[in-house]
C-alpha cells in the first residue's frame, strides 16, 4: 500500500526516532489489505478494507469504543476532520482518533483504513500527525488524497440509522436502534423519546410487541427537524416455541433453521435427538441469543448420514442485513 520510505519519513516528519530502513510485512486476504512496518522502536500497522459493508464496520468500531472507554479520555474518539468522508459521515467526521491507541479510524469511497502508529521520540500529536498523512496516502493509493476541511462545518445535515433494517424481524422483547447524526451534537429521538448522543453517534433500545411495530426516528438541530426514518419490526414467537415448532415438525429430514438463532437451534436439535457439530463462519465467543444458524451440511430437506452428525454452519446476527445474519444471502 505504502512503500516502507515513505512510512519513514511521515514518521520522521512528526519527529519520531526513525533508524534506518523499515522492514514491512504484508498479508493480502480477499477484500483486506494489512500491512505492518518495524524498525528499532518504531511500529506502525496500516490496514485497508475494501469488503462490502465496510462503513457498518466503522461504525461498530466507534460505537463500542465509545461504550468501553470507561470514563478514559485517552481512550475516547476524538473527532477528525478532513481525512475520511466527512460528507457522508457518522456525526459528521469521517474519521478518529484514539490515543491511548495510536489508532486512527477512517471512513472513504467505501473504504476503511486503520493506521496505528507507535514511536519513540513522538507524543500524540505527531502520532496523529502521521496517522493522517499515512491514511491520506492509502485513500491516495500512494500519493496523498486531497485533504478536507479541517472542521465540521463541510458536513451535511442528517441521519443514518444503520441497525436494525427496515423489516427486521426479532424475538427478543425490545430492540437495539443505533445510526448516526450530523451535526453531532444533534437531538434524536427514538420511538418519540430523547437518545443519548455522543459525537454523533446514537443508540437506543425500544420495546418491541409481539407482531407488526411501527418505530420512528427523528433527529432535531438548531429548533429544526433535519430527518426523520420510521421502521417497521416484526416480533415473532418467543425462543421456546421457535424450537418446539421446529421439533414438532421434524419429518426425518434436516429441518429448516437457517437464519434462526442458535440457542433456539441447539434447543429444537436436542428436543429431535439429533448430534450436530458446530463450525464458525465469524469471529468471537459464540453467544447463542447473538448467533444464527447460516445453513447445515446436508442442506435442508436432505436426511443424514447413518452414524453421522449434522454440520451447523454458525456467525454471528445483524439485523441491518436481509438474513438478519453475517452469513452471505446465498
Amino acid at each position: 500500500m505504502i512503500r516502507p520510505a515513505t512510512v519513514a519519513k511521515e514518521l520522521r516528519g512528526s519527529g519520531a526516532m526513525v533508524q534506518g530502513s523499515l522492514r514491512p510485512h504484508a498479508d493480502e486476504t480477499p477484500g483486506l489489505s494489512v500491512c505492518n512496518y518495524t524498525g528499532g522502536r518504531v511500529h506502525a500497522r496500516v490496514s485497508r478494507d475494501t469488503a462490502p459493508q465496510a462503513p457498518l464496520r466503522y461504525f461498530h468500531r466507534i460505537t463500542e469504543q465509545f461504550e468501553f472507554h470507561a470514563g478514559d479520555p485517552k481512550r475516547e474518539p476524538n473527532l477528525v476532520f478532513g481525512v475520511g468522508d466527512d460528507k457522508r459521515a457518522f456525526g459528521g467526521a469521517g474519521s478518529y482518533w484514539i490515543p491511548a491507541n495510536g489508532q486512527l479510524i477512517s471512513l472513504r469511497d467505501d473504504r476503511l483504513v486503520i493506521v496505528t502508529v507507535a514511536a519513540r521520540g513522538t507524543g500524540d500529536r505527531g502520532k496523529r500527525d502521521a496517522a493522517e498523512r499515512l491514511a491520506l496516502r492509502v485513500f491516495g493509493d500512494g500519493q496523498p488524497a486531497a485533504r478536507g476541511p479541517s472542521r465540521a462545518a463541510s458536513a451535511e445535515p442528517g441521519m443514518n440509522v444503520l441497525t436494525p433494517r427496515d423489516g427486521a424481524e426479532v424475538r427478543e422483547s425490545d430492540v437495539l436502534v443505533e445510526g448516526t447524526v450530523t451535526p453531532p451534537d444533534a437531538t434524536v429521538r427514538v420511538a418519540g423519546q430523547p437518545t443519548r448522543t455522543r459525537n454523533g453517534v446514537f443508540r437506543s433500545r425500544v420495546s418491541v410487541d409481539r407482531g407488526s411495530n411501527r418505530v420512528e426516528i427523528a433527529a432535531d438541530a438548531n429548533g429544526k427537524e433535519i430527518d426523520r426514518k420510521a421502521l417497521t419490526i416484526k416480533r415473532l414467537a418467543p425462543a421456546d416455541q421457535a424450537a418446539a415448532r421446529i421439533a414438532r415438525d421434524y419429518n426425518g429430514r434436516v429441518p429448516a433453521i437457517r437464519g434462526e438463532r442458535l440457542d433456539i437451534v441447539r434447543s429444537a436439535l436436542h428436543q429431535i435427538g439429533l448430534r450436530y457439530i458446530e463450525v464458525k463462519l465469524s469471529r468471537g465467543h459464540i453467544v447463542p441469543e447473538g448467533w444464527a444458524a447460516c445453513g447445515s451440511r446436508p442442506p435442508e430437506g436432505e436426511r443424514l448420514p447413518h452414524n453421522k452428525p449434522l454440520v451447523l454452519l454458525v456467525a454471528r446476527r445483524q439485523l441491518d442485513r436481509t438474513s438478519g445474519t453475517a452469513c452471505r444471502d446465498k
